[in-house]
């Protein structure tokens, strides 16, 4: 889910994250936020942005993920 829809406060860039979100998902084979036992945690992580990246991604999925995330 974007930040944006927790606010309420959203456009169309929400559908961009969407995809960013979906294309992470077929590029690393995991579910974003997997680590995540919660709601309150996933709410945690995406209110908060980390350029910090898994060393395991390569070079192009950290590209491809970054042009898909927009932060408003």
């Amino acid at each position: 889910m974007a930040p944006e829809l927790y606010d309420e406060d959203y456009n169309e860039l929400v559908d961009i994250y969407s995809f960013g979100m979906c294309m992470l998902e077929m590029v690393t084979f995991e579910y974003p936020y997997s680590e995540c036992t919660n709601s309150a945690q996933i709410y945690k992580k995406v209110s908060t942005v980390s350029g910090n990246f898994d060393t395991r991604n390569s070079f192009f999925k950290q590209m491809l993920f970054c042009q898909c995330y927009v932060q408003n």
